[in-house]
């Protein structure tokens, strides 16, 4: 199971429920790493993505709403135990946000993340711990240019 997302410099996520910036090399490794995987997240990062489906993944729905309404294909569960039963064997991408991230850290063991090379007034960050029991393994670092405003780093990370 791994972890996929970005922060900036200062560790923001997330501002008023969306991504607070617009950057396609980021979207392309996003989908890099999340393509043929069973997506993981909450019904806040579901519904900041307009309750879309992303082609080639599955998206899978943790809410504690017991009437929300999706997509057909999308799967809604109420618990993580139920999440974990369901994905047995499979490639699974736990995409956030902040609250689902720190409940499935036990069974992730790789983290890829984007560093936003800026810092960002948000509303939402990833735990400064999240970290703490990995180990940075490769990064590839591009430049910002027309298309992408900031800087950024691809890293991967494994659980030590």
């Amino acid at each position: 199971m791994k972890a996929v997302y970005a922060q900036s410099k200062n560790g923001i996520i997330g501002k008023n429920g969306t991504l607070p910036w617009h950057l396609p090399k980021d979207l392309a490794f996003f989908k890099q790493e999340t393509m043929g995987s069973s997506m993981v997240m909450g019904r806040k990062t579901f519904e900041s993505m307009n309750k879309r489906l992303l082609p080639g993944r599955k998206t899978i729905i943790l809410t504690h709403q017991t009437n929300y309404q999706a997509p057909e294909e999308a799967m809604i569960c109420s618990s993580m135990e139920e999440i974990l039963n369901h994905t047995k064997g499979e490639n699974v991408s736990i995409i956030g946000g902040a609250q689902i991230f720190d409940l499935f850290l036990p069974y992730i063991t790789e983290i890829k993340r984007t560093v936003i090379h800026t810092e960002i007034v948000g509303d939402t960050s990833i735990s400064p711990h999240f970290l703490d029991d990995f180990s940075l393994v490769h990064q590839v670092h591009e430049a910002s240019d027309q298309l992408n405003e900031y800087a950024m780093t691809f890293e991967t990370w494994h659980r030590i």
